[in-house]
């Protein structure tokens, strides 16, 4: 693989539900690229196919044409060194934190090696949870969930962490404390990231790039790059190119809404 590959390169991409006069076409034309360890977010509204896009990115679904390349080959399924976060942190009730956090190893491998599980301690640690391996996730709260969530995410050396609205059944604050903290431990990872949010405030805090996924079917409609500081802290929801990009956004996507509603 060449150093000049991208991590992430979609060219074309169309997704068609159904055939004949069933058919329904979500995606036409999405074509895009995500540099290494880059943080990018795909902005959309509800039912726009940002979270169809992200699981073609995945491997765990086939566009209808199109071509889908992560660092340089294409996708033909999901792979090892590309990892997903959920809206919800599906944590095995049974398992306690740790276990919860080895079992992408343990259920690939069989039982994980003891550099492994100190790994995965070290991420809990990480993440902020030191002292509470042994917890089930009943005795967490949802924030604390969503940190085991991470550490599993991580505990494989992924090269690509996918983010399908990790935040969203979050309360506004710690929704944002979360998301800082997420943002930190992945800069620190040196992970290439894909965010797909409805969220503008969201996307603006955390990106290098924001994408907008738009229209009837949907396309990549603009890119907006977020210009801030580095590391990102609650102090960044009070500079003024926060306050700047977010404009931007919300404007093209009142833009795109009042062009669909136009057509």
């Amino acid at each position: 693989m060449l150093a000049a590959e991208p991590a992430i390169a979609c060219d074309g991409i169309v997704k068609v539900f159904g055939s004949g006069t069933d058919a329904l076409t979500i995606l036409r034309d999405a074509s895009f690229v995500v540099r290494h360890q880059e943080f990018v977010s795909i902005l959309g509204s509800s039912g726009s196919g940002k979270s169809t896009l992200f699981r073609f990115i995945a491997g765990l679904l086939k566009p209808t044409s199109g071509h889908i390349k992560i660092l340089g080959r294409e996708v033909e399924g999901p792979r090892d060194d590309v990892t997903l976060m959920f809206q919800n942190p599906t944590l095995f009730p049974w398992m306690s934190v740790l276990d919860n956090v080895l079992f992408p190893i343990s259920y690939r491998f069989g039982r994980p090696t003891r550099e492994q599980q100190a790994y995965a301690r070290d991420l809990i640690a990480t993440v902020g949870l030191a002292g509470k391996e042994k917890f089930s996730p009943s005795q967490l709260s949802g924030g604390m969930q969503q940190r085991v969530a991470l550490a599993r995410s991580l505990v494989r050396h992924p090269r690509i962490i996918l983010l399908d609205e990790p935040f969203s059944a979050l309360d506004e604050m710690l929704r944002e404390n979360l998301a800082i903290d997420v943002h930190r431990i992945l800069s620190k990872a040196e992970c290439t990231v894909v965010l797909v949010t409805h969220s503008i405030s969201e996307a603006v805090l955390l990106s290098d790039r924001v994408l907008i996924l738009a229209g009837a079917p949907a396309s990549i409609t603009d890119v907006v790059a977020v210009d801030l500081p580095r590391p990102r802290t609650v102090a960044t929801l009070d500079h003024p190119a926060y306050a700047d990009a977010c404009r931007t956004l919300r404007a093209a996507m009142r833009r795109n809404f009042q062009e669909a509603a136009d057509v």
